[in-house]
């Protein structure tokens, strides 16, 4: 299992590279209170926090309250955004810090489900 180290982590628990991950969590439909729904690609994932790749410019974000639905439809979780960074002139890095508020049970169970095998 390969686990992000670059700069300071601010994450409670390690993060597994998107290649490590199991196929269910690799990408996910990203819904915003504003209707708007589009399709996002993990970076890395832990059992604090996700970062994914969204194709729309930073600019254009400006709704924090999310939904994320894998693309099997397993769970959904309505987390807040809290961080995002230019990946380029039409990309964005996207974390969500998970709230203690989440049910994050069948997340987790995907996450350790698939990083048994690696």
């Amino acid at each position: 299992m390969a686990f992000m180290g670059a700069g300071k982590e601010k994450r409670i628990k390690p993060r597994i590279e998107n290649k490590y991950l199991p196929q269910p969590l690799k990408h996910f439909t990203v819904s915003f209170e504003d209707g708007t729904i589009l399709p996002a690609e993990t970076i890395d994932a832990s059992e604090s926090g996700i970062a994914f790749r969204l194709d729309v410019p930073v600019y254009n974000i400006s709704d924090f309250n999310v939904a994320l639905t894998p693309k099997d439809k397993s769970f959904q979780l309505q987390e807040e955004i809290v961080y995002i960074k230019p990946l380029s002139s039409q990309s964005s890095r996207v974390s969500i810090s998970f709230s203690r508020n989440s049910d994050l049970s069948p997340y987790i169970a995907r996450l350790r489900e698939g990083t048994r095998d690696a």
